[in-house]
């Protein structure tokens, strides 16, 4: 069996912006790595960035807060989580990420279903 480690650090990765250009993200894991079944991100959102509510067709997706205070509107329920908390979101689960804090949101997200791109707007 031939393994092969990828070792990255996240200082080294370039930022891409975020969609509504608030904020940034930096791919960890990614087909360059050899993953397919699973994406990984570090998401970096300044006060203010309030996102937007989509849900994924066959995504499962978890959030893990490094740093910060995340609000998340998860099917019409909204709920607060800081650092070391993690955020399971099912396929079809609506769900919106915000940063009402004055300080900046940092956290990891892991995804299944690296393909399940863009996240669709409106109802499941």
């Amino acid at each position: 069996m031939n393994l092969l480690a990828r070792i990255l650090r996240v200082e080294d990765l370039p930022p891409i912006p975020l969609y509504d250009k608030k904020g940034y993200k930096k791919l960890i894991i990614d087909d360059k790595c050899g993953a397919k079944e699973i994406g990984g991100v570090l998401v970096v959102r300044p006060p203010g960035a309030l996102g937007k509510q989509h849900y994924h067709r066959k995504r499962e997706k978890v959030w893990f807060i490094l740093a910060g205070t995340a609000t998340l509107l998860i099917e019409g329920k909204e709920y607060q989580a800081g650092p070391d908390t993690m955020i399971f979101i099912a396929p079809n689960e609506k769900h919106k990420l915000m940063n009402k804090s004055d300080t900046e949101l940092r956290l990891l997200e892991f995804f299944s279903h690296p393909e399940d791109w863009p996240f669709v707007e409106g109802e499941p």
